[in-house]
């Protein structure tokens, strides 16, 4: 069978290239890797995005990510949940501050703006697949989990919690699917996004 299949044209995407394009993304749009409540970032900006605080109990916090560096199938960076067929993986540095109000001991609470930041840094660990979406491909997190975190309950609570974050930070990181196939025509993409030898796949019909 040709390279093509039963397609017409035929591309991949090296992960070096991919990840040229991830660094590119979040160089020009940091506001992705830190989100923040009011007392921690006043206000969004290209730098970072401003998300309500926990309400009832008027938690404030802070959440910053390292820039994500994705690994196509076959493992090449060892990171800790390798991606298998068909996948991708991730490792991001993540640190969690909360504005502590109070502290054990205190005869009462002090409500100062955002009480004292206390941080933790955490490492993230996540696999996920390509998707296509009209003329784009995204990214999207099937598995999290956090290295050295117990017990294991916690780890559960903590790696749902970020696993939702970092598929809203991926959220608007899209691949042009057409760029791909520059100046082709035009084009009926064909079947799904294969993913080997560190390189995306895709196949598609000109109309």
């Amino acid at each position: 069978m040709s390279l093509t299949q039963t397609s017409g044209v035929f591309a991949g995407v090296h992960e070096d290239g991919i990840n040229d394009f991830v660094t590119a993304f979040f160089n020009s749009r940091p506001r992705f890797l830190r989100w923040g409540s009011p007392a921690f970032v006043p206000i969004t900006s290209i730098s970072e995005t401003q998300v309500p605080a926990i309400p009832t109990f008027n938690i404030e916090y802070l959440v910053e990510l390292e820039q994500p560096k994705l690994d196509l199938h076959p493992d090449t960076f060892g990171f800790g949940l390798p991606p298998g067929p068909n996948q991708f993986s991730l490792e991001i540095k993540v640190r969690l501050t909360v504005g502590c109000q109070g502290k054990p001991g205190d005869t009462g609470i002090t409500h100062v703006p955002r009480g004292e930041p206390i941080s933790t840094d955490l490492v993230l660990c996540a696999r996920g697949h390509f998707e296509r979406q009209g003329s784009e491909l995204v990214l999207i997190v099937d598995d999290v989990v956090l290295k050295d975190i117990r017990p294991e309950s916690l780890g559960d609570v903590v790696s749902c919690m970020l696993r939702m974050i970092v598929q809203e930070m991926l959220r608007d990181l899209r691949i042009p699917y057409r760029s791909v196939f520059i100046g082709i025509g035009t084009l009926a993409p064909v079947g799904g996004i294969t993913i080997a030898n560190d390189t995306a796949s895709a196949h598609a019909n000109i109309v």
